[in-house]
């Protein structure tokens, strides 16, 4: 309805206006954000002169499907009613017309080994051929998922989690709950089940069980770690205390083998950073007050993350999911009334159009319409007559509107025994290979930045969990200082006129306005990390007026991407300048500056992370369209003024060697995160504190 009103106020405007509009009522199933077969129907209302185009032509399904799909979404109207709408769809592009297969399960074990047999024999046979299993829910997506597993077929699928009811957030809220008021003891009593604080088996069950009886006196004494939580609530940030709380406790490490749990974490840390944003002056307990209220307020958020190995053939989804794909097999297994819920959730808002006796029927139906026409060749609908407990199970009424020439019926006996999972392995194995896969995952989808490859070569173990894992972490002081000198910079290169003076008055004013609106530390430390920039200000502007005089093409912060074949390096790049010779690259360095064999990493206590980092961004940049003939000068300029007020610009030689040693390396974290070696490889350090995490999960 909001859309509609929009594109009216816009269209009465003119006398005869121009709108074109292309939907399919029959496939309106989102119902939850507002929409309706009213919306088509509104069109026609306003504009009588409106002119319908059935398009009755499916490149997709082939006759049996389409007569099928027709039959179906047919009981959603009554006698004439709409009739413009009810349009039957003629095969175009495929003539292989197939029954739609019907299986009746004895149980849903028999028909998950069915699905399971089946697709092996279609990969087998018909290598070429895609496949999908489209549910109803995310629940029944995890169901399918596990069953697959367990016959040793590999699928991918897209996971979504409400971070305020998933486990890894529940157990988060019970921590921070207890933090915030030391009577709610059951809650703490929770975190300590749920497997924080490091304790012993012995200490966990005793210290529950003083609890139980209402003995605290021991909980210090157990657990001294609350001491020190306790103590930095005044001294932290509002978000800083939420992150350092969560290491202390133990709740970082027993979240990271699951990568979902990690994305619920990191959905955690950036809604306590938005609610922070709208109060910078709210403290710790205000801060844990906010978020507490939206949890008991049942509020979502969602997040989502892709499970299994993105080059499974088999994919699994929910219909919403598949809305808009195409396979060649489509298997609807769990098509019971029971898996199928057709009663709406409660609604945080009113829609502006309420619903009618039967839409949840009508909406249902669309879905059931929806999964089946995702089929190119071949589909097969799964009923369960009894669930692994003995439940009996009602078939879903869809199917018997189907119609009867365009399906075949078949009889499954059912299935007493449950396949092992195919990895015959501890469940500790298991993790790992669901680690392996989600980092072969995350490499191939977001690339590869220099400062993940300079993470993989200081510590694999570093890699994992800042690169792919992406722990959250605290604001840093000198993390800071580099994004509020960076930010101003940036906004120094937008000028039109850039002297000296106002080259200062931008950089004071841009890094008063950074940490007062985007830094998250606490208030003493944007004050002392506030006060240092802006007394090496005057000597930046000073030192740097020549360097912000030079013409060309100017692109700050920018972001570009270079494709590998297996993956694709990317970054975003301080200072791009390009001029009628060569590409100018600088990278700004909030440091004072180095000498250049201390950035080639020839000196004892240097590591030719800058260097690298260098050579990776000439590498960047190469083959780029924008810079062909080009030469590319990569420059690292440090900008904290020297002991005479200089801010020095270093650019070193790169030559092929040095682009071969950068491309070894790449190579070489490619082979270890497609080998799952990351998982668990470990640094030299003995005392690396990414390593004992590691083997603190894996041990």
């Amino acid at each position: 309805d909001a859309q509609n009103l929009l594109v009216k106020m816009i269209a009465d405007f003119h006398e005869s206006p121009n709108i074109f509009v292309v939907g399919d009522e029959k496939q309106a199933v989102y119902r939850f954000q507002g929409a309706s077969v009213d919306n088509f129907l509104q069109f026609q209302s306003v504009w009588k002169n409106m002119e319908i185009i059935s398009l009755k032509s499916n490149y997709r399904s082939h006759q049996h499907i389409l007569d099928a799909g027709f039959s179906l979404i047919e009981h959603n109207y009554a006698g004439g009613e709409h009739a413009s709408l009810r349009v039957k769809l003629l095969a175009a592009g495929n003539s292989q017309a197939q029954p739609i297969e019907i299986i009746t399960a004895g149980n849903t074990e028999a028909s998950e080994k069915y699905i399971a047999t089946e697709i092996k024999n279609i990969l087998e046979n018909q290598i070429d051929k895609s496949i999908a299993v489209i549910v109803r829910t995310n629940r029944d997506v995890e169901r399918m998922l596990n069953a697959l597993e367990a016959y040793g077929v590999e699928a991918s699928s897209e996971k979504g989690a409400n971070i305020f009811s998933h486990p890894a957030g529940v157990l988060f809220f019970d921590l921070i709950r207890y933090l915030a008021d030391k009577s709610q003891v059951e809650c703490l009593a929770k975190t300590i089940a749920g497997g924080l604080w490091n304790l012993s088996f012995d200490d966990a069950i005793k210290l529950m069980s003083d609890i139980r009886a209402g003995n605290y006196a021991d909980i210090e004494r157990l657990i001294p770690a609350l001491k020190n939580v306790h103590e930095k609530v005044l001294t932290l940030s509002p978000v800083s205390y939420l992150i350092f709380a969560a290491e202390v406790s133990g709740y970082v490490q027993r979240i990271t083998p699951d990568p979902l749990s990690v994305e619920v974490w990191r959905g955690i840390v950036g809604f306590a950073e938005e609610l922070s944003r709208k109060d910078r002056n709210q403290t710790v307990h205000a801060l844990i007050a906010t978020i507490l209220t939206y949890v008991v307020s049942s509020e979502t958020k969602v997040i989502k993350i892709g499970v299994g190995a993105k080059d499974a053939p088999v994919q699994v989804m929910t219909i919403h999911g598949s809305k808009g794909l195409e396979f060649d097999y489509v298997f609807m297994p769990y098509c019971t009334e029971e898996s199928w819920p057709m009663k709406s959730r409660n609604s945080y808002f009113v829609l502006p159009r309420e619903k009618e006796d039967g839409d949840e029927i009508r909406d249902a139906r669309r879905l059931f319409y929806v999964g089946l026409t995702r089929a190119r060749g071949h589909v097969t609908i799964l009923i369960d007559q009894t669930q692994s407990d003995g439940k009996q199970l009602t078939p879903l009424r869809f199917i018997d509107e189907l119609l009867p020439e365009t399906v075949s019926r078949r009889e499954l006996p059912a299935v007493h025994e449950r396949a092992m999972t195919g990895a015959s392995s501890t469940q500790l194995s298991l993790t790992e290979t669901q680690l392996a896969e989600y980092a072969k995952r995350v490499l191939q989808d977001r690339g590869l930045s220099v400062t993940a490859l300079n993470h993989f070569i200081q510590c694999p173990s570093l890699y994992l969990y800042k690169s792919i894992l992406r722990l959250p972490e605290a604001a840093h002081p000198s993390s800071e200082k580099g994004n509020a000198m960076h930010a101003a910079l940036s906004a120094v290169w937008k000028l039109e006129n850039r002297s000296e003076q106002i080259i200062l008055s931008t950089l004071e004013s841009e890094i008063k306005k950074y940490f007062e609106l985007r830094s998250s530390l606490p208030l003493f430390e944007k004050k002392l990390v506030t006060k240092e920039l802006l007394e090496d200000a005057s000597a930046v502007a000073a030192s740097l007026k020549d360097h912000f005089a030079q013409n060309g093409e100017i692109s700050t912060e920018a972001w570009f991407e270079r494709d590998l074949g297996d993956i694709h390096m990317h970054g975003r790049l301080d200072l791009v300048l390009s001029n009628e010779q060569e590409v100018l690259v600088f990278d700004y360095k909030t440091r004072s500056a180095m000498s250049e064999n201390e950035i080639r990493g020839l000196t004892k206590n240097s590591d030719g992370s800058y260097f690298r980092q260098l050579v990776f961004y000439k590498m960047l940049l190469k083959d780029n369209p924008k810079f062909v003939g080009k030469g590319i000068r990569p420059t690292l300029t440090f900008v904290r003024p020297d002991s005479k007020g200089r801010c020095q610009s270093v650019a070193l030689e790169i030559n092929r060697e040095d682009e071969e040693n950068l491309m070894a390396e790449i190579k070489k974290l490619i082979a270890s995160v497609q080998a799952g070696e990351l998982v668990r490889g470990l640094c030299d350090d003995a005392n690396c504190e990414w390593c004992s995490l590691k083997r603190f999960r894996f041990q």
